[in-house]
């Protein structure tokens, strides 16, 4: 944290090498729910000092993309906006060549590296193993990279996601790399891409972690117009990729004025992600600096913390509503869609926030005032689930 506030405060872009190196996981799953160690030299202590401003990029490319990846989807899930670059630590971690990991940011005019450092960290940019290519990615009329990569709407509905996009495979499979685990090099390679014995790939369109929707192109590297339709229940981030061998920035979809806050089970990974963290680094830390290190922590596990409670969480939630409240749960969440905004004083009252899609938080900016009469309603149907409690504006 020291280190990256101190090369922001010169104007630096400062982010993370060699990212997956502690993050590692058996898992292939993305997003995935597994704690890493966090003991080793890549991204470990992002999941702090992204709270603290100071991260302007994690590299990818160069580490097992699940390892990668995942941290930097949940802390997108929880309204960060952290860009990814490409890296090849050569000759650390690669010794054949520089450029095995890349990044292709888009500059307007001559090449500039100064201007190309503020691309960087503006995110108009995807990494990739230069085997394929997801260029001019926009969400509606919004570019990558371009007025603050946001795209603002009035309420939710479909968007349009729109590339220029290209693969390049053999026409037959390379067996050496067939099967073999994600965690052995090369980490990234668009061979792992390949659909069988074919010469096709998937582009997937990603929305806050999760891959919504796929197509199949033929990957022999002509470049292709890529469109596709998504529809948006919340504020949201969206990327698209060919996993694993490219990867574009996201644009972030703000609806109605709300932040994106996708997922409390994401906060809770980052929440448990930070305890363990501190677990391994405490002890590496000097004593001058320790005091000031664990109130960065504490401060990342409060706003972790905040959102763990007052977020919606992807799934499992029906189960942890008591069965005599489920069916007033499922009126409630509906009501909720539509604008409903109370705290509930109710035994069931955190499991049924997690039901919900809009934020139930002070300063979440609408005006309880109006949802007094839905609240009152909400009481009621508590009452007639067996529970006899109440609601409160």
């Amino acid at each position: 944290l020291p280190v990256l506030a101190w090369g922001k405060k010169q104007g630096g872009v400062v982010g993370f090498s060699h990212s997956g190196w502690g993050l590692n996981v058996e898992t292939a799953e993305l997003p995935n729910y597994v704690i890493p160690p966090f003991n080793g030299i890549g991204a470990n202590e992002y999941i702090v000092d992204v709270v603290h401003g100071v991260v302007d990029f994690i590299s990818t490319v160069d580490t097992p993309y699940v390892w990668e990846l995942n941290i930097w989807y949940h802390t997108l899930n929880c309204g960060f906006r952290t860009r990814v670059s490409g890296e090849t630590d050569f000759p650390c971690i690669y010794g054949e060549r520089v450029g095995l990991g890349r990044v292709y940011c888009k500059l307007d005019g001559k090449l500039d590296f100064d201007r190309f450092c503020e691309e960087l960290k503006n995110g108009r940019s995807y990494v990739g193993d230069g085997r394929s290519h997801l260029v001019d990615f926009k969400v509606g009329s919004v570019a990558v990279g371009e007025g603050g990569s946001e795209l603002k709407l009035a309420r939710a509905g479909k968007v349009r996601v729109s590339a220029r996009v290209a693969a390049m495979l053999d026409e037959r499979p390379n067996p050496d790399l067939k099967g073999r685990p994600y965690s052995q090099k090369p980490y990234w390679h668009i061979e792992r891409a390949r659909l069988g014995e074919t010469r096709k790939v998937p582009v997937e369109v990603v929305v806050n972690g999760e891959a919504v929707l796929r197509k199949e192109i033929v990957a022999d590297g002509k470049l292709q117009d890529f469109s596709a339709e998504v529809e948006l229940k919340e504020s949201s981030w969206v990327a698209l990729r060919i996993l694993p061998s490219c990867h574009t920035n996201p644009v972030f979809v703000i609806i109605d004025g709300n932040p994106v806050r996708a997922s409390a089970r994401s906060a809770q990974w980052c929440l448990e992600s930070v305890d363990q963290c501190w677990s391994q680094k405490k002890g590496r830390i000097r004593k001058s600096e320790l005091e000031e290190a664990a109130k960065a922590y504490d401060e990342a596990r409060r706003v972790y913390r905040a959102g763990a409670m007052s977020l919606p969480s992807r799934q499992g939630c029906e189960d942890e509503v008591p069965a005599g409240c489920r069916s007033a749960a499922k009126r409630i969440r509906r009501e909720a869609r539509e604008g409903l905004a109370a705290f509930w004083q109710h035994p069931v009252q955190p499991s049924l926030q997690r039901l919900f899609r809009v934020p139930l938080h002070e300063g979440s900016g609408r005006s309880l005032r109006a949802f007094k009469k839905p609240a009152q309603s909400v009481a009621e149907k508590l009452g007639s689930a067996g529970r006899g409690g109440r609601a409160q504006d």
